[in-house]
């Protein structure tokens, strides 16, 4: 794979070429639209040109979209109006797949991987890295379209590792949709029976006329208890995300259905021999991490990896080094910052490139407005805005670019509930690991007004623990999984969908073989980052013997003496507990901490964007408290505990006021 420099085009993408300009009744596939390409360097801030201002301004935001529709008028009319809001950032190019019914379109960066095929029997779309098992082999639309056959029984079907998402068409049996093993790719739809819309984003469906937008309170419960969506409800009535490892299945004159992956579904009950040693559990996970990366970022192509200094992108980069793979990391925030002391030394020990940026405050309020509350309808909560500012560093990177997303929470980080595993609950896990970055359902019923929301808290946690219950008879594995597919998905798995508009991402995680390794072994192993700690001080020393970033002060080298781990205990001490909190943000060296503070320049400046939107909340909550709990711009917000946490659920407000706005 070559290394390339990144397109840049004019706001909203330019004068794109007509998805429909090649089509023909036979089917056609086409990419096409005018490409100026320049050369970008490593710069320390992202370009801020007016002509990104002003395209963030607009409202031209897609990635993909895929109708069905018997109606040929009304089926081009949608593609025609959807095709040009296909341009979400500069530099897009545009590409489209249709025959019969159905008719695709979508937007990317020149080398990301995104293809479709088409002839009289029907279609394929393929968005992103869809690879086959056993090998390094990247499945095409003609195989996909092979491998998930519309008229073949759903347990034949296949969820292929990678980060992907895809669309087949068959013109009598109908349309097979899916994405990756974590559901991390966003795939929506919504269907009359007639009609089947597929997207990215629900934005694009209110262009159809016959789909209607229709506010689902219920949804709106499920992302305030989570900060994410619940059993894949979107804000829009109909709309769903389909769920991780299922299959979209749809038959004109029925409704869409979801099926699970039979075979992983199986996989994931399976369990290694219990007797096995610590050691050969870690040589079970040690194998396929090699064998995935291998497999996910071939050693003969050059890779991004954004290395953050903390554990798993260190192990990442562990890996893809050992192979020989050539890498190019990135680090953001400030020199001072510990997370890119850490990723220094990293970067120095294996001797790869190793560049620095720091996002603009001042695009904040842009990237809240036309990205994240049109384009991800809170999906994530909303509390990551900045994330869409890594694509100004990645214009000179290679086509790929690895990360530790969500490593993790795979390898353990979502273990430790404080009880024995028999006794864990669904009302402990959940306050625990899902709703800390939500509103509690107490705050939840006094905010929320009865008269639109009656019932709806309650309903939505049966729902939950009902949903949580089904997934395993073990409690601790029962809940992991139920983590997974909220937190972990929603939380660090929507940043992958911002990178995919700079380098396409490789995430180790998206791996079956991993993945069922991993739910194969005593969940023991996991607690804590045990296995995880023992992996890096087994497999690469010489990388657990640098300093740490652990999101804390505290970044003793995961092999240090026992005089090490004392000595460094005491300064880190006395800055988490006694300087970070009176010195203020202006001297806070956590990266994290910083740019999640809703008191920084960033989040002040989206605090004032929303801020006039306030009044058009209190029809769905209570004015006194909403006035409460969410202070105005002028008036700093103040935290009880851990910002991070506290903050989330004051962004789900700042983001719905956007969304509302527009939407309602």
């Amino acid at each position: 794979m070559r290394r390339r420099t990144a397109p840049s085009g004019p706001p909203g993408g330019g004068s794109a070429a007509s998805p429909g300009a090649s089509a023909g009744g036979r089917g056609a596939c086409g990419r096409g639209g005018p490409r100026r390409v320049r050369r970008a360097t490593a710069a320390a801030t992202p370009r801020r040109g007016s002509d990104e201002r002003r395209h963030l301004k607009g409202e031209e935001l897609a990635n993909f979209a895929a109708v069905v529709d018997p109606d040929p008028a009304r089926r081009e009319r949608f593609v025609a109006t959807v095709a040009p809001r296909l341009h979400l950032l500069p530099g897009l190019v545009s590409g489209s797949c249709r025959t019969g019914d159905f008719h695709a379109v979508w937007a990317a960066t020149a080398d990301a991987p995104v293809r479709g095929v088409a002839d009289r029997e029907g279609a394929a779309m393929l968005v992103g890295e869809a690879i086959a098992p056993d090998s390094s082999a990247r499945i095409t639309p003609g195989g996909l379209r092979e491998a998930w056959r519309a008229d073949a029984e759903p347990r034949a079907w296949w969820t292929w590792d990678g980060y992907f998402a895809a669309v087949v068409f068959d013109r009598r049996c109908g349309v097979v949709a899916g994405a990756d093993l974590l559901g991390l790719f966003p795939v929506y739809h919504w269907s009359d029976g007639e009609v089947l819309l597929i997207a990215s984003s629900p934005e694009p469906f209110q262009y159809h006329p016959a789909f209607r937008r229709v506010f689902d309170p219920a949804a709106l419960v499920g992302v305030m208890l989570t900060n994410g969506l619940s059993r894949g409800r979107a804000l829009w009535g109909g709309v769903r995300r389909l769920q991780p490892a299922h299959f979209l299945r749809f038959r004109p004159g029925a409704a869409p259905a979801e099926h699970a992956d039979a075979e992983l579904a199986a996989a994931l009950e399976r369990r290694a021999d219990p007797k096995l040693s610590l050691p050969d559990q870690l040589d079970m996970i040690d194998a396929a991490l090699t064998l995935a990366a291998r497999r996910h970022a071939p050693a003969a192509d050059p890779c991004g990896l954004f290395l953050s200094g903390g554990l798993d992108s260190r192990l990442v980069a562990g890996y893809l080094h050992r192979q020989g793979t050539p890498l190019v990391a990135l680090t953001l925030g400030a020199g001072r910052d510990i997370e890119m002391r850490c990723a220094r030394r990293v970067a120095r020990q294996l001797g790869i490139e190793h560049r620095t940026g720091a996002i603009a405050p001042d695009l904040w309020p842009a990237f809240a407005q036309a990205l994240t509350s049109r384009w991800e309808h809170l999906a994530n909560g909303g509390e990551v805005v900045f994330n869409w500012g890594t694509r100004a560093f990645m214009t000179s990177f290679p086509p790929r670019v690895a990360n530790g997303i969500p490593l993790d929470w795979l390898l353990g980080g979502s273990y430790d509930f404080g009880v024995e595993p028999g006794r864990l609950t669904f009302d402990r896990g959940f306050a625990l690991r899902i709703n800390s970055r939500g509103f509690s359902p107490a705050l939840l019923e006094r905010l929320l007004r009865r008269e639109v929301f009656a019932g709806l808290v309650a309903n939505t946690l049966a729902e939950m623990r009902a949903e949580c219950d089904a997934l395993a008879e073990d409690p601790l594995r029962r809940f992991w999984r139920f983590f997974l597919g909220h937190r972990g998905r929603f939380c660090a798995g929507s940043a992958a969908w911002h990178l995919s508009f700079g380098s396409w991402p490789v995430m180790l995680s998206l791996d079956r073989r991993l993945f069922t390794t991993i739910t194969s072994l005593p969940l023991a192993t996991m607690a804590d980052r045990k296995a995880e700690h023992a992996l890096l001080c087994r497999a690469f020393p010489a990388l657990a013997r640098l300093p740490l970033d652990r999101n804390g002060y505290l970044t003793t080298p995961l092999l240090a003496g026992p005089v090490r781990r004392f000595v460094d205990r005491v300064p880190a001490f006395v800055r988490t507990r006694w300087l970070a909190p009176r010195l203020g943000p202006r001297f806070e060296r956590r990266y994290y901490y910083r740019i999640f503070d809703l008191n920084n320049e960033g989040w002040t400046a989206v605090r004032r964007l929303a801020e006039p939107l306030r009044d058009g909340l209190k029809t769905l909550f209570v004015p006194a408290v909403l006035d409460e709990i969410l202070p105005p711009p002028d008036r700093p917000v103040r935290y009880g505990g851990d910002l991070i946490t506290e903050g989330s659920r004051l962004k789900q407000l700042l983001i719905l006021a956007l969304w509302a706005k527009d939407h309602m």
